[in-house]
Parts: C-alpha cells; sequence; structure tokens
C-alpha cells in the first residue's frame, strides 16, 4: 500500500515538473526580431534600384564599346574618322591651291572661292568658309625626283576636308562654278577672319578691309 502511494507521488511530482518546464519553453520569448514590412519594402526598392543600375552601366558600356568598334572600323577604311553631324569631301587641288603641297592631314584650312556674280555685279573674291578639318590627302606621286636627292616631294590632287553638310553644298557650287584655293590656318589659331567680299573696284581703290 505504501509502495502504491509513493509511485502516485512521484508520479503527481513529475507531473508538476514537467507541466512546469512545457509552461517555460512556451513562454520564453523569441530570439528571432519580428520583421517590419516597411524594412522589407525598403530593401526590395533598394535591390530593384541597385539591378536597374547595374543593367543601364552595363548597356552604356556595351554602346560605347560598339561606337568604339565602329570608329575604329572606320578609320581601318578610311584612314579618319568624321565627326558627329559633320560630313566629309573631297576637292580637287593644283600645287598653287594646296599652298605649294604644305597642306596635310590634320591640318586646318580656310577657303577662299571667286564665284560668279549676279547679273549686273562684278565678280568678287570671298572667304567661303573657315577653320575646315584636312581629312585626308589624296593621289600622292613623286614630282621631279633627281639622282641622289634623299627627299622626295610629291603632289597631290585631291584634299579631303570635314566640313557641315551646308558648307559641304557651297564648296560644291564654287568647285563647279567658279575657283578656289585653300590658305593654311596656324594649329594655334582658332578665331574667325570677317567675311568679306573683294572686288576689283575696291582693289582699284585699295580700300581693303583689315
Amino acid at each position: 500500500m505504501k509502495s502504491l502511494k509513493k509511485m502516485w507521488m512521484i508520479s503527481i511530482i513529475l507531473g508538476l515538473v514537467l507541466s512546469t518546464l512545457l509552461y517555460v519553453v512556451l513562454n520564453q520569448p523569441s530570439t528571432t526580431p519580428a520583421t517590419n514590412p516597411n524594412e522589407i519594402t525598403t530593401e526590395n526598392e533598394e535591390q530593384s534600384e541597385t539591378s536597374g543600375s547595374t543593367e543601364s552601366k552595363t548597356e552604356n558600356e556595351t554602346e560605347n564599346n560598339m561606337k568604339e568598334e565602329l570608329e575604329s572600323i572606320e578609320k581601318e577604311e578610311t584612314g579618319f574618322t568624321i565627326e558627329k553631324g559633320k560630313r566629309a569631301i573631297s576637292i580637287p587641288v593644283n600645287e598653287l591651291q594646296s599652298v605649294s603641297g604644305h597642306v596635310q592631314k590634320g591640318d586646318f584650312v580656310d577657303v577662299v572661292a571667286v564665284v560668279p556674280a549676279p547679273k549686273g555685279q562684278e565678280p568678287n573674291a570671298q572667304i567661303l568658309l573657315q577653320k575646315l578639318r584636312v581629312l585626308a590627302v589624296g593621289k600622292q606621286a613623286p614630282v621631279n625626283q633627281e639622282e641622289g636627292e634623299t627627299e622626295t616631294n610629291v603632289s597631290y590632287q585631291l584634299i579631303t576636308l570635314e566640313v557641315l553638310p551646308q558648307e559641304g553644298a557651297a564648296l560644291a557650287y564654287a568647285t563647279d562654278q567658279g575657283y578656289y584655293t585653300l590658305m593654311l590656318r596656324d594649329q594655334e589659331d582658332k578665331e574667325d577672319s570677317p567675311h568679306i567680299h573683294v572686288t576689283m573696284d575696291k582693289l582699284n581703290k585699295g580700300v581693303i578691309p583689315k
């Protein structure tokens, strides 16, 4: 009888202990902090912005690489590159028009043109175009090279200039209808000259703008 009472007492004590432990475990505060919905939204937005920025940067890099490759191909094919919005035009020149052959690739020149005048007016010479970049000189050939000379003089019949579309149209007209010649500029000279018209009457009177 005593053994049965002991067993009941032990069972009750164990039950109380287990109940207490279970209560403690169930009511223990969580160690994982609660997630704020606003923080989740902010993190998602930051990730989205970072992803978008990375994609945009990649697209820009790809576009720049493509431009560089196209410019490289263009330079290999033509020997020069053309500034955006401009054109390349070639004009025939002789030794006099090319400043005795001193105009070379990379130089800057002005174009002086003598164009037909409207009926009843005098023909005039004018500074038609200024600060044109020389892209290339072509059709080179040795000229008057004598035996024993160490240097080879060359002449060319074409010069390629970089122009705006409207400048190209004006130059084409002067090439077809009038006479033109080139003036070689100093590399440091960036100023424009006054746009003047010189006629025979002005020359006879000695009236030349400065």
